[in-house]
């Protein structure tokens, strides 16, 4: 019988262990850094540099937000164009998904760019913090918690 009972403990603290393990690793991370250029916040347009690997749905995400953010016109450019007459934002971004039991999120990296003069407006980041323990946060959140993040920081400014 006393040999049990250590053995019940034993299990509880691993348990505990594993338990604070499975919390501490289902935490993301966002964080929205300034450039040195300002841009008009009276946004009209905006236009998003297609990076290579970037997937056809974040396209579809991100253009989904902006016009539901009042952009009239969302355009589609070529890889690391930064300037560009007839939009007031260009926007790049950089998604990373990652396959566990489904094909999920994991990072995601934006800059805006003043497009009369290529320097950047704003850089940030969304992610999760480990690759082991997560949560399937659907993309459309992601997007919209970074960019309300990052707009409500450059109108600030």
């Amino acid at each position: 019988m006393s040999k049990i009972l250590p053995r019940i403990h034993v299990y509880r603290i691993l348990l505990a262990i594993a338990f604070g393990a499975f919390l501490s690793g289902c935490q993301t991370l966002q964080q929205v850094q300034l450039g040195t250029a300002g841009i008009d916040n009276q946004y009209k347009t905006a236009a998003i540099a297609v990076a290579a690997g970037n997937s056809e749905r974040m396209h579809r995400v991100f253009e989904a937000d902006l016009r539901a953010r009042g952009y009239q016109e969302v355009r589609l450019l070529d890889p690391e164009t930064r300037k560009f007459a007839g939009t007031d934002l260009v926007l790049e971004y950089k998604d990373e998904w990652v396959w566990d039991f489904v094909y999920y999120l994991h990072s995601l990296k934006v800059t805006v760019y003043d497009p009369k003069t290529g320097d950047i407006a704003a850089t940030a980041s969304w992610g999760h913090t480990s690759y082991v323990f997560h949560s399937y946060i659907p993309p459309e959140q992601a997007v919209k918690a970074l960019l309300d993040d990052v707009f409500a920081k450059i109108q600030k400014k």
